[in-house]
């Protein structure tokens, strides 16, 4: 299956908008491209809506983790909750 242009560019501002790459100047190129490919504004805001998600997933995942790290650097005994 091939991918439109405006699929393509809604993907590339996903990437650039993600959590891990936040390149906002390439996002907005990809924003201009998607616009002129024929994205809605409601799309755009629905791909970025998914990165935001994917931010907090990342620290729902990531805070447990570093609590325990630290509990244990500390020496502390404590009980760390898991999701």
């Amino acid at each position: 299956m091939i991918l439109s242009a405006k699929e393509v560019e809604l993907l590339s501002i996903g990437f650039d908008a993600s959590h891990t790459d936040m390149y906002a100047p390439e996002m907005r190129r990809h924003i201009r491209k998607s616009l002129a490919a024929g994205a809605t504004v409601e799309e755009i805001m629905e791909v970025l809506k998914l990165c935001v998600v994917q931010g907090v997933q990342a620290c729902n995942l990531g805070v447990p983790i570093l609590d325990a790290e630290i509990l244990c650097r500390r020496g502390l005994s404590g009980v760390v909750h898991e999701q």
